[in-house]
Parts: C-alpha cells; structure tokens; sequence
C-alpha cells in the first residue's frame, strides 16, 4: 500500500471510530484488531505479507485463526500490546508522501486519563507495526529493525505530516522535486512512451504502478514545471476516486506467482496494462475503493493466508510423518525383541521339569526340550540367583514379553493408519487443495473450510493447554491472609513463585487485583466471591494500603496504588516469575498499613 492507496482507503476507517478495541491478535504477517460494536464485532485484518501488503474488514473470522501458527520468521508472534486492550479508536490517515498509516486510540493510564497511543503500519521493508506513545517513542514493534524500533527509541518518520481529506494538494510540488529527471522529463513531452519498469522503483510513498499512472500521459506539459503537475494530477485523481468517478479494478493472480493481487484506481488502459490484465486469474471492476479493498482483502488476500496455511499444515504433518515412521522402527524392533517371549516360556518349562539338575553357580544348563524331545536347550542362568529364582526370571520374562507383545502390535496398528493418513494428506489432500485458485468469494469459503478441517486433524487449531500449578488444595495453605471488615478477604503473595500462583491460578476472574504501582512489591487479591457490586471504597483503600505496605514503598507517606480485576490481568509470554499486565486499572494514593485481622493458617 503507497501513499495514494493510503489516502483513498481512510474512509474504511470512518466505520471503525469510537468503537473500542478488545484484542490485538497476531500470526506473523497477519494482525487481527477485533472491535466491539453494537451489531456484533468488527475484525480489521491487516496483512504484511512482503509480496502483499493490505487490510481489509472482515467479519466473518473464525476463531480458529488465532491458533493457527504460520510460517514466518520476520516478526515476533508475542506482539500482543496490551497497551492498547480497551482503547478506542479515533481514525487513522496516512503520513504525507510515504507508504505509512497511523491508526490513533486513547486510553486511560495509572495517573492520568486519555493517553493517546499511535499505532503505525510500516508498509515498506517486509511490513511492521509499531506501537508508540505520545512522544513519539516506541513502545513495541513486530519485528525486529535497527535503532529506530527499539523500544524507548524516538520513531522519527512520525514527524511527517498528516495527510487529510480535503486538501486541495495532498503533496506539495516540491515532494516530487527528488523524482528522477526521465520521469519529469516525461512529463513535459508526453506522449504514447512506456518507460521501463526499473525506473520507477524505489519512489518513496509510491508504488511503480501509482508513479507510472502519474508520468505517463499523452499530453505535454512542457510550459509547466512537472513538480506541479504531477502534483495536480494526484490531486485530480484522488479526487475521481473519492467521488465515484473512477472505476478500480482489482487483478488476481495465481498462488504459485511472486505477486497475489493488486489494486488499481486507474484506467488500465494501453499495452503495457493489457499485457499485465492478461496474466491475472481474475479481474474483477467496483465504482467504490472501499468495496475493491474488502473484496482483495476476502479474495485475493484471502488466498496468501491460504497459502500460508497450506505450508503450515505440509510442515507440521511431514514433521509428524517423520516422528511416526521412526517411532515405527522402533516398535518393529520391540516387536522383535517381545517375540522371543516364547521361547523364554519353553526354556522356562524345560527347566521347571528339570529342576533337581541345577545348581545356584550354574551360568548355563544344556537341558532336553519338553516341547521337542528331539531337542535341546541351552539355558542362560544367573549364577548369583538360586534355582526357584532363575525360574521365576523366566516366567516373568515370558509373560512381560507375551504382554508387551499384544501391546505393540495394537501400536503398530495405530501408528501405521496414522502414517497412512498423513501420506494421504501430503499426496493427495494437499496438492489437490493447492490447484484450487478460488475464483470467486464461494470457492474460497469451501476451500477454507476444507484447510481448516485438515489443520483441525492436524492439531493445528487446538490451543495449548494450560499447565497445572498442582492441586488447588495445597494452593490454599500459600499466601498471607488478612480479614478486613465486613468479611472480606484479602490474600497476599509472600514471593515471585506465590505472586504467579495467587494471581493465575487461584484468583477468580471477578477477584480484584491491587499492586504498588511503579514499584515491586506482593501481588494482592481481593475476593469478591462474585459479586457484580463491588466492596465499598474504605474496603478498596484498605486492599491498597497493604499492598502499599507490601512493597518497596512501604516507608512512602503516600503510595499510589493501581487496582483492576483479575480479568485484565495476564502474565506475558516467557515472562519471568512474579511479572504481569494489567489494562483497565484505576488508580488509589493510601498510606501504607497492614489493615485487617490476619487468621491463623490453615
């Protein structure tokens, strides 16, 4: 997305303003911002493929996406920020002349209320988001980059102007004044010259196609300073869109090839777009941007994810074909091993008929087979173990074997259907899905169904379990108590590991959850046993005293105190013990004091 695409796409983002923003998903390439809005949700679906880049709404996103783990390793699947958990959205504009959108939230802080926070999508160098903060300075990016996205650092392209609707030129002439002299060359001549696609690269703010609608026209402008025209010719164009004037076409083009789909709110009319119209799988016209995007976003687009997730799923299945068929060499060999349980059996009643001629000592005895007159046996012994004892070694070494025996080839059995269905599955399944282009909306959903029930046989689709912190009944002997009163119980973590437990584990959703802020100290619960109403305040400024006095401002005379319910709190992946964020909290000054009575432990 460049900068002209940018500015024609802002009024998808009218729909958006003043809905609050409930989670921030992230696969990769793929961010979902999921809204809360009086008909239901609204999913903005923001794709950063490096060979597509775009957004789109789509409200019928299943779920199941947020489980599913594509094949990227460019960004950080943990950028989650929870920052921007319950904010709301104030519009979004593209900064003038690049190819970079800032979406606008405000949300309330520990201190103060209104924070604004920026989000900006970088749709340039492989795609990134990056949360900032009013300064300007960054809070977390997607993906890792050099000094300019570390967090804290000062996100410079962000000193860029707005661009808005209405401006009579959304750039100024000077901005084209860095074009290479060919382009404004061609400006001035006009004419039917096509110029070759490697000149038009690397234009800040433009993709080649948008600089190549600007500079190639017939008409000749050499009385005019080609800075202005191209400038004027942006307007007139952004102009055209906006009001319905101008058809845009959408082309997309197969999986295999490097680009998915592209969008044009431009006449493709000529040779050279002929030649391009003509490689495309589909070509589909709409008098509305909006409608072109979302249709690229649900089609086209739609297709890269599908792709992705074909990858995923013939990564994860081989991965797992590979483990069965090792795991069945193994069990062919126990197979083996446990077949031999009959002979241990013979061996064990040629020597149980024999017993009167062993001797403890004896490494060895060469016996006739009661099975087989005709035969005989050589038995191993222990020379340590007596007799009774060498024959019962045997016997349950036969019986360990004849066991082993039926439970290995009920393995083997199982094991092999599932070597047989995940070769179906990279054979057949798969390579069949991957020849379906999805020409229309419809195939797409069947196609999407059809990998989204291999991805659920997969295991892709289902959500790590959480591990258990042991058994509730020991979590009850932990922590320090104290009674406020009216009946009110107030739990506290006495270190990292029991801040982990009191928080994640035995604190309902409802609970309300008080910590020093800006400060380590005990994470305090408070229960409400479920209550929709809520402790009195003297209760709140109580729970908060003594986590004020639990904490490394306990010899403040005033220590503010942020409180939330145990719902907005999450522990961050690969956090360290005793750390957690909170959204949606409020803020209380007391003075520090272990208020309440404290029981006697259980």
């Amino acid at each position: 997305m460049d900068f002209p695409n940018l500015l024609l796409a802002a009024p998808l983002f009218d729909r958006l303003q003043g809905l609050r923003l409930e989670r921030v998903t992230w696969n990769g390439p793929v961010a979902v911002l999921v809204f809360s809005a009086h008909r239901g949700r609204e999913n903005l679906v923001i794709h950063l493929h490096q060979e597509v880049q775009g957004f789109h709404l789509d409200t019928t996103l299943r779920e199941e996406f947020e489980h599913i783990q594509f094949q990227d390793g460019r960004h950080d699947f943990s950028f989650l920020p929870p920052h921007l958990e319950g904010a709301t959205f104030l519009g979004a504009a593209p900064l003038k002349g690049q190819s970079l959108l800032r979406l606008d939230f405000t949300s309330s802080g520990n201190f103060k209320e209104n924070i604004p926070l920026f989000l900006y999508v970088e749709f340039f160098a492989g795609g990134r988001l990056v949360l900032a903060d009013r300064d300007n300075r960054v809070i977390r990016a997607s993906r890792k980059g050099g000094e300019l996205h570390r967090p804290g650092a000062h996100y410079w392209p962000a000193e860029a102007d707005l661009a808005q609707f209405g401006q009579e030129l959304p750039l100024e002439p000077s901005f084209f004044e860095d074009w290479p002299e060919p382009l404004l060359g061609r400006v001035r001549r006009g004419g039917e010259e096509t110029l070759d696609d490697a000149i038009y690269r690397g234009l800040k703010g433009f993709q080649p196609a948008s600089a190549r609608y600007l500079v190639e026209r017939p008409r000749r402008h050499d009385r005019y300073r080609p800075e202005a025209v191209l400038a004027h010719r942006l307007s007139t164009w952004l102009d055209r869109v906006l009001h319905h004037r101008q058809p845009v076409t959408v082309l997309g083009f197969a999986p295999e090839t490097t680009r998915r789909c592209e969008i044009f709110a431009f006449p493709l009319e000529g040779p050279y777009w002929t030649e391009r119209k003509a490689g495309a799988l589909d070509v589909s016209h709409f008098e509305d941007y909006v409608m072109a995007l979302n249709f690229m976003g649900s089609s086209c687009l739609a297709r890269v994810q599908m792709t992705e997730l074909m990858g995923t799923l013939r990564r994860v299945v081989g991965q797992r074909l590979e483990h069965n068929q090792r795991l069945v060499s193994k069990l062919e060999s126990d197979w083996e091993r446990a077949a031999g349980s009959g002979e241990r059996r013979r061996q064990a009643d040629t020597l149980a008929s024999h017993m009167g001629e062993v001797r403890r000592g004896m490494q060895e005895i060469d016996l006739d087979d009661v099975h087989d007159q005709d035969a005989r046996l050589q038995i191993p012994l222990d020379p340590a173990l007596s007799p009774q004892e060498n024959l019962n070694r045997l016997y349950q070494q036969a019986a360990k074997g004849e066991r082993g025996l039926k439970t290995i080839e009920l393995r083997l059995e199982e094991v092999r259907a599932r070597i047989f269905s995940d070769e179906a599955v990279l054979r057949e399944k798969l390579p069949a899905l991957a020849r379906c282009y999805a020409r229309n909306p419809r195939e797409i959903a069947v196609l999407r169904e059809a990998l989204l029930e291999l991805a659920e046989e997969a295991s892709l689709l289902r959500p790590r379990p959480r591990a258990e912190i042991g058994p509730r009944r020991e979590i009850k002997t932990l922590f320090r108590r104290h009674v406020l009163p009216g009946d009110w119980l107030v739990l506290v973590g006495r270190n990292n590991r029991e801040n982990d437990l009191l928080t994640h584990r035995e604190a309902a959703p409802h609970d309300l959850w008080f910590h020093a802020a800006g400060v380590s100290g005990s994470h305090i619960i408070l229960k409400t046993g479920g209550h929709k109403s809520g402790p009195p305040r003297t209760v709140l400024e109580a729970a908060a005293a003594i986590a004020a006095f639990f904490s490394k401002a306990r010899h403040s005379s005033l220590v503010p105190v942020i409180y939330t319910e145990k719902r907005y709190v999450r522990k961050p992946r690969k956090g360290a013990p005793g750390l957690a964020l909170c959204t949606r909290e409020r803020t209380l000054f007391v003075k520090p004091a272990a208020l309440g009575v404290s029981p006697r432990q259980p």
